[in-house]
């Protein structure tokens, strides 16, 4: 069911249908009386008001003249301006509303706020679905709100967490609700009071901060069978592991011993979810020793933040975190020993400014590896986070002879999408690896879950093993033994050690997994076999994961 909404075009209408009247109308009566133009113009705008008396000295001969009909003509299209211009102004609102009254009667969408993620993610559903999507936005300035009324989008004007907002609301019609009004709280807020009407609808909850999506959903504060909290720093995050490999190009790191770095610059949210996802895929087969450089202008503060999101990140295997001061604007600090490191893989500028993040980008390039880059010796990957689509990102994309190893990532128009967000696209493999850690349980094992039984820590678990997977592939291109897939199971359990690490678990001899304790949090070389077996098994049926995120 689609809307055009009345105001959308309604000026140009009413424009042109007054010019039309009066220009039209003045020349008739003109020419007609041969009277001043003044008063050509006064008698066509009496049209507007219905006014179409003949003058007496009108002969009736005339009557049946061309000019006799045009003046009818002009009144009646002067009736049709100011009739158009009554709906406008008074039933334009009546009648949007019972258009909005009549899609809450049918199957819908619902959104809360129309800020950047969600405009994308309503335009990819624009793109590929015909249901129809309700809009609850707060801002009734928001720049947005004609030209989505103009794409068939309803819009109600009006702050979420008024209860009155959903009183002729049937959840049985919502498909599902997407929140995102800019802040945790209110996204949280506005969940929680959704949730109290309805623990069945389907929601997709919009939280960036770590601490806030584990605790809510795990302590049973969000309440509901169909949740989804999402992030799009996280998700940010994980699309860029998965498009540059932690170990950089080649196998030269991954078929060694030898240590790597990468660079982290800015004490962001962002730049937390990257640390995250760089202590799990920086586990790699032969445990090379990973050094994360965090650069800011306050490093003690950085390290602070990231401590108190990963309270148990000094246990992670295989990474060392060093944070160092970092000025922006600082000619000395471009050219620190950092930059020169060996195996130095990745460069991630993670401010929340992009313009900070492309200042940084020219500073390397010009002062920090100038010479490398005209050599072309410069392996180093420089990924710059670049949120909106700019033609600088597509300039760095094409000019390869310039920008041969700079990257960007992090485009919302591809990570808030109805793909990734609605059909968990990046799921199916996550679903899979449990299907296949089902299979090698017993029969009636008590650990065997469905998918959409799993808890929201469960289910990071899969998803974090299932984005490692491509790190194991990547090894068994060139070494496909049987030694290779024991050292790819240690691999796995050192990748689920830093899972439970970041987490805030800690090792206990009794596994208490509401205290966070858990008795396999050892080194690889500590645990029984038939603790190994599930590592193994893992590795074993990584072809079976792939067959079955293709057949769902």
């Amino acid at each position: 069911m689609k809307h055009k909404n009345i105001n959308s075009n309604s000026v140009i209408i009413i424009a042109l249908l007054a010019c039309c009247t009066i220009v039209g109308a003045s020349i008739v009566y003109y020419k007609t009386y041969d009277r001043e133009w003044y008063e050509a113009i006064i008698f066509s705008l009496q049209l507007f008001a219905l006014d179409t008396k003949i003058p007496d000295d009108f002969g009736i001969e005339d009557k049946v003249s061309d000019y006799w009909r045009l003046i009818y003509f002009f009144s009646l299209l002067g009736f049709l301006t100011t009739s158009y211009t009554g709906i406008v102004l008074f039933l334009d609102k009546p009648i949007y509303q019972f258009w909005i009254w009549k899609i809450k009667k049918n199957k819908f969408i619902l959104v809360c706020g129309l800020g950047k993620n969600n405009r994308i993610y309503i335009d990819s559903e624009l793109e590929t679905n015909d249901m129809s999507i309700l809009v609850i936005e707060n801002n009734k300035d928001n720049l947005h709100i004609d030209s989505y009324k103009s794409k068939g989008v309803g819009i109600i004007l009006g702050d979420a967490t008024d209860e009155s907002l959903f009183a002729d609301m049937k959840f049985e019609n919502i498909k599902h609700i997407v929140i995102s009004v800019g802040n945790d709280m209110r996204n949280l807020e506005i969940a929680t009071q959704i949730l109290q009407k309805s623990k069945e609808v389907k929601l997709y909850i919009h939280l960036e901060n770590r601490n806030l999506r584990y605790f809510h959903k795990e302590n049973g504060l969000l309440q509901g069978s169909n949740l989804k909290l999402y992030s799009y720093y996280e998700d940010s995050s994980r699309e860029l592991f998965k498009n540059y490999d932690i170990d950089g190009k080649g196998y030269e790191v991954l078929n060694s011993k030898d240590n790597y770095n990468i660079v982290i610059v800015g004490n962001t949210n962002l730049a937390y979810e990257v640390i995250f996802q760089a202590c799990i895929m920086g586990q790699l087969p032969n445990e090379n020793l990973l050094t994360i450089y965090c650069l800011d202008k306050y490093p003690s503060k950085f390290r602070q933040k990231v401590e108190l999101n990963y309270t148990e990140i000094h246990n992670v295997p295989n990474v060392e975190i060093k944070y160092l001061k970092f000025d922006i604007f600082s000619k000395k600090d471009y050219e620190q020993e950092l930059w020169y490191e060996n195996n130095l893989t990745n460069i991630i500028l993670c401010y929340e400014n992009e313009e900070t993040n492309l200042n940084i980008t020219a500073n390397l390039a010009d002062i920090t590896y100038l010479e490398k880059i005209v050599k072309k010796e410069f392996k180093t990957n420089i990924l710059l986070a670049i949120f909106n689509e700019y033609n600088i990102s597509d300039s760095i994309k094409s000019n390869k002879d310039i920008f041969e190893n700079f990257f960007t990532f992090g485009l919302t128009k591809n990570i808030c999408t109805k793909e990734y967000l609605i059909d968990e696209k990046r799921d199916k493999r996550a679903e899979a690896t449990n299907k296949v850690y089902n299979e090698s349980l017993e029969e009636n094992s008590s650990k065997k879950q469905s998918w959409n039984h799993r808890s929201y820590f469960e289910k990071e678990s899969n998803r974090t093993s299932a984005d490692h997977i491509k790190i194991k592939e990547k090894y068994l291109e060139f070494d496909n033994s049987d030694l290779a897939k024991e050292k790819l199971a240690r691999c796995e359990h050192n990748r689920w050690n830093a899972f439970h690490y970041l987490h805030g678990w800690k090792y206990a001899e009794e596994t208490n997994k509401s205290i966070k304790l858990h008795n396999c949090l050892l080194p690889y070389d500590s645990l029984k076999e038939d603790i190994k077996y599930y590592d193994r098994e893992m590795i074993k049926n990584i072809d079976k994961i792939k067959k079955y995120e293709n057949i769902n």
